[in-house]
């Protein structure tokens, strides 16, 4: 497989696990939408594009941790 088919294969998954994660975010799902940006931010690190998914991964991160705290 070529390189640039691997990064358009990469890019692809990336942007699956973006889509699935942001559903999860929408619907109150934070446990799930965290294991996708993990996911997606280790796909994107591969194609230059984890950043973001790992800003997010930490955002879910946090309103997990202040709703255990919450209760």
């Amino acid at each position: 497989m070529s390189i640039l088919l691997q990064r358009v294969e990469c890019m692809k998954e990336y942007s699956r696990l973006v889509g699935l994660a942001e559903e999860r975010e929408a619907r109150g799902e934070w446990r799930q939408a965290a294991a996708l940006w993990e996911r997606a931010a280790e796909a994107g690190r591969q194609v230059n594009h984890g950043d973001k998914a790992i800003a997010r991964l930490a955002v879910c991160r946090r309103i997990i941790d202040n709703q255990e705290n919450d209760d």
